[in-house]
């Protein structure tokens, strides 16, 4: 469900979604259990301020409903406690995510994937001075 959790209203949530589903390959599976380690085979989203925010090969997609068609087929596992929470505000974060491809590049399965930038967004809203610009790698 994408609706802003009201006991954590500045909290932000990694959830995963099962990548054989997210691709398309393999058998579909219901239970996705939650993560971080970048080695899991699993697709890393961020929930923010009723948003999701997610990389993909073909680039940085930001998800406002809660019926886009990956969620549909494939459910999100949302973590119960926040990461942590911020200030950023939604302008703020969009900025990034526009950005973001021209400072890290494109999706790579190594060295820049969907876990990569679930990690960086983190990093991200979590300071303070989110309004600042973008830091280089």
């Amino acid at each position: 469900m994408l609706c802003q959790n009201s006991a954590h209203s500045n909290g932000y949530f990694f959830g995963t979604q099962n990548l054989r589903c997210v691709t398309g390959s393999g058998r579909k599976s219901r239970s996705v259990p939650p993560t971080r380690f970048g080695l899991a085979l699993s697709h890393r989203l961020v929930y923010y301020r009723n948003a999701v925010y997610e990389l993909h090969p073909s680039g940085v997609h930001t998800r406002n409903s809660p019926n886009w068609e990956a969620a549909r087929r494939c459910p999100v596992t949302w973590e119960a406690s926040p990461a942590g929470t911020s200030t950023c505000s939604s302008q703020a974060l969009t900025i990034y995510t526009n950005r973001y491809i021209n400072i890290y590049d494109r999706y790579n399965v190594l060295t820049n994937n969907c876990h990569d930038f679930a990690n960086r967004l983190s990093a991200y809203i979590f300071n303070s001075n989110c309004e600042s610009s973008i830091r280089p790698r």
